[in-house]
């Protein structure tokens, strides 16, 4: 999840080739919350319905009933993306429900939604004490721990978050996420984390036995951190489409190799196909809006930009792609417009750089 600091260059619609928090993460789908129900089907609901009838002769349904009912609309409040009004709601429910960890892992959610990483890596450290261990809220917290670190801090941290994510591994053994991960922990930090070469091949290799696509995707990773040539990439980018053309990492990786390559038609048409395969991913949207802003269609771009933005009003990284459209086209109302409402929304968001732009606009 790296950071949109590298794209504040001096010259402000400077196209880069910085993708933001894709790369191995583009497989796992958007975070909701998961409930578990005991004894599903119709047997369950018998059960329920008992225990409610219990619950009521008891005289106690009422407010157990109107709890439910309050962390469930702040829930429905997480999924609309209300962030503001949904972590209000959560900080004072568990003022009176501090061992709710159901809460404190949308809280997590929703600070981190709002850019506020060392908030939510506390969150969802406390989900963690409460509920026990879990591979998404695992990777949750170590996805914004890892945000929260300078330099030296990760290098201390490093082996606690390998752990971590060796953990998650065990639990899902196909989290395309996590084995990425865990194989550049091997690789970059071996004396740290007690790994090697060998163990981050492994890793990888044991991906491809168990999730062919997403194991040949990664590989194509490892390529290109390894700064082997072009065609070794792409080669395993292509056996895994082959595998299943529909899987949309793949898809998404090839795609943006070719519109890096300047081959924007091929490359657009495999991020539509990645989009059609995986219609809820906002980081798919988000960087075929990129794409299309760097094959220069970029009013196409901001439609795209809005697009998310009305599904996701707090998509922070969409409205500030759409705030630097307005500035080039000089529309300096609607720029201000935009960087306000992000400043607003998620205040912890490049807020240096925000001011900054907002100061520059309103001389």
């Amino acid at each position: 999840m790296d950071s949109l600091s590298a794209m504040h260059e001096p010259h402000l619609f400077e196209y880069t080739d910085v993708e933001d928090r894709l790369s191995t993460s583009l497989a796992r789908p958007p975070r909701e919350p998961v409930i578990v129900v005991p004894g599903s089907g119709r047997s369950g609901g018998r059960v329920l319905m008992t225990l409610l009838m219990f619950l009521l002769g008891m005289g106690v349904s009422g407010e157990a009933l109107a709890q439910g009912e309050g962390l469930q609309q702040l829930r429905r409040q997480v999924s609309d993306h209300r962030y503001r009004e949904a972590q209000a709601g959560l900080e004072n429910w568990l003022e009176t429900h501090p061992r709710d960890g159901e809460a404190w892992r949308l809280l997590g959610q929703v600070r981190e939604g709002r850019w506020d990483y060392k908030s939510a890596a506390d969150a969802y450290e406390r989900a963690l004490d409460l509920l026990g261990e879990n591979p998404d809220l695992l990777m949750s917290w170590v996805m914004t721990k890892g945000q929260t670190l300078n330099i030296l801090s990760a290098i201390f941290s490093a082996a606690k978050l390998k752990d971590a994510v060796e953990r998650v591994v065990e639990l899902e053994p196909t989290n395309m996420e996590a084995r990425g991960l865990l194989a550049a922990y091997y690789a970059v930090l071996p004396g740290i984390v007690g790994g090697s070469q060998e163990k981050s091949d492994r890793i990888v290799q044991e991906l491809v036995q168990l999730d062919p696509a997403a194991g040949l995707t990664l590989q194509g990773y490892q390529a290109e951190q390894a700064g082997l040539p072009d065609s070794v990439k792409v080669n395993r980018w292509e056996a895994a489409i082959r595998h299943d053309p529909g899987f949309a990492g793949a898809l998404y990786a090839l795609g943006q190799h070719l519109v890096r390559q300047e081959r924007f038609e091929e490359g657009l048409e495999l991020y539509r196909r990645a989009m059609r395969a995986e219609p809820g991913d906002m980081r798919l949207r988000l960087s075929y809006g990129r794409a299309l802003r760097r094959a220069g269609r970029a009013d196409e771009a901001a439609d795209e930009f809005r697009a998310i933005l009305a599904d996701d009003p707090y998509y922070a990284d969409a409205r500030f792609y759409l705030a630097e459209y307005y500035e080039r086209i000089e529309d300096r109302q609607a720029a201000i417009r935009e960087y306000q409402t992000l400043a607003l929304h998620n205040p912890h968001y490049e807020e240096k750089e925000i001011r900054r732009r907002l100061r520059r606009l309103m001389r």
